[in-house]
């Protein structure tokens, strides 16, 4: 007989509101979310599930754009690395899903089972949507256990 596999749930972290940001622009120092594995509760978990809410579009998005997830780490001492721009690509993380084709239809869209570095700032990404993109992110880390 084998152990089920299920999710030890870690405490949701603080939501972070995420300004409006352009299109093509990778996001904000200000809107990033900062998750340090250690001050996790419980500790160290291995995975993060992140939602995006309250979601406003500043026109009709293009279908071809995307809303995306970036992070960059920090070094061992805590300090912030570069702030993603034109002359820093961070990590890509994944793509939010479903993509909203509508202004006038806000929902949830999800990015789910996204390996937690020990100490990382994470950034909300508007990928050629042809609109500005404001959302509240929010993030719940956890890890496999038996």
């Amino acid at each position: 007989m084998s152990t089920p596999i299920v999710r030890v749930l870690g405490t949701a972290l603080a939501p972070v509101t995420v300004s409006a940001i352009t299109s093509g622009a990778p996001g904000y120092a200000s809107s990033a979310m900062r998750i340090q594995a250690s001050a996790l509760t419980p500790a160290n978990l291995l995975l993060v599930d992140f939602r995006l809410t309250s979601i406003t579009w500043g026109g009709t998005p293009a279908a071809t754009g995307a809303i995306q997830l970036f992070a960059v780490d920090r070094d061992f001492a805590g300090n912030i690395g570069p702030t993603p721009g034109t002359n820093y690509l961070p990590r890509f993380l994944g793509t939010f899903s479903p993509q909203e084709l509508a202004s006038g239809s806000p929902g949830i869209m999800s990015l789910e089972k996204v390996a937690l570095s020990s100490d990382a700032d994470y950034y909300v990404a508007n990928n050629a949507t042809g609109v500005t993109f404001a959302c509240t992110l929010n993030a719940v880390p956890w890890s496999p256990g038996t």
